[in-house]
């Protein structure tokens, strides 16, 4: 199936579109889907094996508790940003003691960013960190488990669609969408319990 002026027109194709800045890799192609990365071959790998040796940014009751210290330096800031900035701040920490580079850190930090912005997006009600009588509305819950049920179809949430070329769909996925899915469940957890 592979011409060998395929990359070089799916990559011109690619340029002209909103928010491609940088080249992408043809990673997989069949008739029906082109599977594409801005990462180099092997960027999974290692940044699985980065996610590894941080388990604390997957314990509820570690990073519960940096939430909750966040919340106490920041009542007013939606419970959403108040998660960011502590699980952020762990992360550094982490990165620190564990001799984790600077790119390893700017990686890992974008999917906190991804799924914290998820998490704004279902939280749209956008409460504080200091309101304690806060319990989610049920347009929140509804939008928490549509984009959690989301995580396990044939069009993850944290997939992207670029559009179609040349009778194919060309799509991007999360290199890490298990983390994802495991930091968003506890990131709702946490935000909709703390008190």
């Amino acid at each position: 199936m592979r011409d060998d002026g395929f990359e070089q027109r799916l990559q011109q194709w690619m340029e002209g579109l909103p928010g491609v800045t940088e080249r992408r890799r043809v990673v997989r192609r069949d008739g029906a889907r082109v599977l594409v990365s801005k990462f180099e071959e092997g960027f999974a790998a290692h940044l699985h094996d980065v996610l590894d040796r941080l388990p604390e940014l997957f314990d509820v009751a570690f990073t519960a508790e940096a939430y909750a210290k966040a919340a106490r330096e920041h009542p007013e800031a939606p419970r959403a940003l108040v998660w960011r900035v502590s699980i952020g701040r762990t992360l550094r920490a982490l990165a620190e003691e564990r001799g984790l580079t600077q790119d390893d850190v700017a990686n890992v930090g974008g999917g906190l960013d991804s799924v914290a912005a998820l998490l704004d997006s279902v939280l749209w009600t956008s409460p504080l960190a200091g309101d304690a009588g806060y319990a989610p509305a049920p347009g929140e819950c509804e939008a928490y488990g549509d984009a959690a049920g989301r995580m396990d179809t044939d069009a993850p949430i944290f997939m992207r669609v670029y559009g179609e070329f040349e009778g194919a769909q060309v799509v991007n996925y999360c290199p890490a969408p298990l983390f994802g899915r495991r930091l968003f469940n506890q990131a709702w957890s946490i935000c909709t319990s703390a008190t």
